[in-house]
């Protein structure tokens, strides 16, 4: 990567970058740019498509219904009921 296309660059991104920061940036830019190219250039012919490197199995349990707890048992521990519903105070002003 040129100076003049970093600074092109710089503009349309609106950073501004000292001459130190610049340089820096214009040589790791270059090394990724180069590592893309390499990358680019591998033959991954007969290659199969992978969307991630890692083995992921989708593990699922069993759906199994169990007995839950009453309406009753579990309105017993609310401080504020209103008939069969919980009651809380209102959080959204009119």
């Amino acid at each position: 990567m040129t100076s003049e296309e970093f600074d092109e660059l710089a503009l349309k991104s609106k950073i501004k970058f000292s001459d130190e920061e610049k340089n820096k940036a214009i040589f790791l830019l270059d090394n990724m740019l180069y590592d893309i190219q390499s990358i680019e250039n591998l033959d991954t012919e007969g290659l199969d498509i992978m969307v991630t490197p890692l083995q992921l199995e989708n593990v699922f349990r069993d759906d199994n219904a169990n007995e839950s707890y009453k309406q009753k048992e579990i309105l017993n521990n609310a401080s504020n009921i209103n008939g069969d519903y919980f009651s809380i105070p209102k959080v959204i002003k009119d």
